[in-house]
């Protein structure tokens, strides 16, 4: 027999909105970042090694 999970609360999905608009900013941020980086690396005529970022 399966349990019914409750319907979501309007706090629950707050939360859960937050958790995906903090998902997708820090998905945004990352990709800026990247972008800045290659952008400075190619200003300075600097090598980036790919391996060194992970």
């Amino acid at each position: 027999m399966r349990h019914a999970r409750p319907p979501m609360t309007t706090y629950e999905k707050f939360l859960q909105q937050a958790q995906q608009e903090m998902i997708a900013f820090e998905q945004r941020e990352c990709e800026f970042r990247k972008q800045d980086r290659d952008e400075r690396a190619a200003r300075l005529h600097l090598p980036i090694d790919r391996a060194e970022l992970h």
